[in-house]
């Protein structure tokens, strides 16, 4: 039994990660249980649950250390061999519990993020070592990830990194049936741009409106998210004078079909783990621009990308429509690709 620790508080793509994982793994035979924190979303809760997946959740904050006692008993309680953990407080505190169960339990880390406040501080890399070397595997979702691990943590053994790219169930977005455009308040000669994610600053969302104003009166902006700078998002548009062309859907659980009403995805995130939102575009089918940063590097040419914060060059890049679909991303992250590997470790 591999018992998954996070949070379920937000929408987000760590979230949707583990749910797609443990679905792939109760395919392949493999029971998983799930530790969640005060807060959890109720969608995320009922939705582990329809895969057969136990939950618990705890009646503590994940900053908590009471958490410590009530992992245990769900260790025991569960069976659990193996722990997962996919959140930086829970990371600390089953360090510890897997230091004091010794190797009857096994660790696994999944990185989902570049970006750590912790990796400010230089003092704090000893902590972070100490924190990590219980655990058999440190797996991070892309190749710049896992270069930053290894830098960031210098006295751990090499051969504990590893890199799983995140996978998608790729046909539920190629064959997704689209929204009626209608319904949006969009017209048929409307170029509509797509973009997804939580609404937080650092994802950017603010660059792609000062496009917008940039462009045409035809283009268009579905946004699919919700998060604490919605109001200021909406402000923003209506400074600029382009409200009527900005759409906020709010989180969806058939994003895939909000996809299929696009004409072009763009993400300009100032830094993420992995590019999922990307790779689900990419399978609805539609053409990508995204920011300059390192995991998005790894998804795309150089043509396809424009500087962080810098809406002139993206409003160009729109204008110009010289970018094209990306196949390639399709094949190379599939779902049955990433159980298949996080199997492969969990065996070794």
């Amino acid at each position: 039994m591999i018992m998954h620790i996070l949070q379920l508080k937000g929408i987000g793509g760590v979230q949707q990660l583990v749910l797609s994982l443990v679905a792939g793994l109760k395919q392949k035979g493999i029971d998983s249980c799930i530790y969640t924190y005060k807060g959890a979303e109720e969608y995320y809760v009922e939705s582990f649950k329809k895969y057969g997946c136990e939950i618990f959740v705890s009646k503590y904050k994940v900053n908590d250390i009471r958490n410590l006692k009530t992992m245990f008993e769900q260790i025991k309680k569960w069976k659990v061999d193996s722990l997962h953990v996919h959140h930086t407080i829970p990371q600390l505190f089953c360090s510890v519990i897997l230091v004091l169960l010794g190797k009857s339990v096994k660790g696994y880390v999944t990185e989902h993020s570049q970006c750590s406040k912790r990796r400010l501080y230089g003092i704090l890399r000893r902590v972070d070592e100490l924190s990590y070397m219980p655990y058999n595997r440190i797996i991070s979702v892309s190749n710049s990830v896992n270069q930053e691990m290894m830098n960031w943590l210098k006295h751990i053994d090499r051969t504990k990194f590893i890199t799983i790219k995140n996978g998608i169930d790729t046909k539920k977005f190629i064959n997704a049936v689209p929204v009626d455009r209608m319904s949006l308040c969009f017209r048929s000669n409307d170029f509509i741009i797509v973009s997804v994610g939580r609404l937080r600053t650092e994802k950017g969302f603010q660059t792609i409106i000062k496009a917008i104003k940039e462009l045409p009166e035809n283009y268009k902006l579905l946004i699919i998210g919700d998060g604490p700078e919605k109001k200021q998002l909406e402000i923003l548009a209506d400074s600029l004078s382009v409200k009527s062309r900005v759409v906020f859907v709010g989180n969806k659980d058939n994003v895939e079909r909000y996809l299929k009403v696009g004409d072009l995805y763009v993400s300009a995130s100032h830094s993420e783990g992995f590019g999922l939102t990307i790779i689900e575009a990419a399978a609805a089918g539609l053409p990508i621009l995204a920011s300059n940063i390192s995991a998005f590097r790894e998804l795309l040419p150089q043509n396809q990308l424009f500087p962080i914060d810098n809406s002139h060059v993206l409003s160009d890049l729109i204008y110009k429509h010289k970018y094209t679909q990306c196949n390639n991303i399709i094949t190379e992250y599939s779902l049955d690709r990433m159980i298949d590997d996080y199997i492969n470790v969990y065996n070794s």
